[in-house]
């Protein structure tokens, strides 16, 4: 669900895709995964749930890593094809994280046991992407505080960019105040958009990083079934 959140966000506000362009980066990825879920349920009554699981989430991690250094110059369809590939994995991992809960049960418990499991894929992907939102604000202003504070005329590079900015707006008749302000308005820009992009490269490894923590309890319950008598 941050991914979903994240993909067409990072479109509008690092890459300036409007808000149509941003959202087809979606429907590709969503109509393959719509069409392989019938295949992945077949494959999960016959391989086993902890194997499809971890192919699902190493597919989704390494689709998510793929964008950490992603910037307003990276590609749109590099963007789409890692969430094509980020899709496939959730397509392999979504029927036996929704039926490996349910084995073992007595029929008289298979209906709570589904709503159970329902809610807790609800309500862990809400409050996933609630706290990536979260993560990816405050990372964002993090970068925004560092790179404000490093814009200083003993910074070469400001100096330079604010001259050359100058420079273009008093080519265009602008004089006096009204130059002055406009060029540090320009920083400004240049700051926010910097550390828009650097926030939503932290933002892709936190999901990146979240997508691996199941593997700590797929390792657990795989020692548990290989010494279980």
């Amino acid at each position: 669900m941050a991914t979903v959140y994240a993909f067409p966000i990072f479109g509008q506000l690092v890459q300036s895709f409007t808000p149509i362009k941003a959202g087809t980066l979606l429907l590709p990825a969503s109509l393959v995964a719509a069409a392989m879920m019938p295949f992945t349920g077949r494959a999960s009554d016959v391989i086993s749930h902890r194997a499809l699981l971890f192919v699902g989430l190493v597919i989704s991690s390494v689709s998510v890593f793929g964008l950490t250094d992603a910037d307003s110059n990276t590609h749109y369809w590099y963007i789409a094809a890692m969430l094509l590939i980020t899709r496939i994995g959730s397509a392999i991992v979504t029927p036996p994280m929704m039926i490996a809960p349910l084995l073992g049960l007595p029929a008289d418990q298979m209906q709570r046991g589904a709503g159970l499991a329902n809610f807790a894929v609800i309500f862990g992907g809400a409050n996933g992407a609630a706290l990536y939102a979260v993560f990816l604000e405050q990372r964002i202003q993090h970068h925004a505080s560092f790179l404000a504070a490093t814009q200083t005329f003993d910074n070469d590079t400001t100096r330079e960019l604010l001259y050359g900015a100058g420079m273009l707006i008093s080519q265009a008749g602008v004089s006096g105040l009204v130059r002055d302000g406009v060029t540090v308005w320009h920083l400004k820009e240049m700051i926010v958009a910097q550390a828009t992009a650097l926030g939503f490269q932290d933002g892709f490894v936190f999901i990146g990083i979240s997508m691996m923590i199941p593997f700590i309890p797929l390792i657990f319950v795989s020692q548990k079934a290989e010494t279980k008598p």
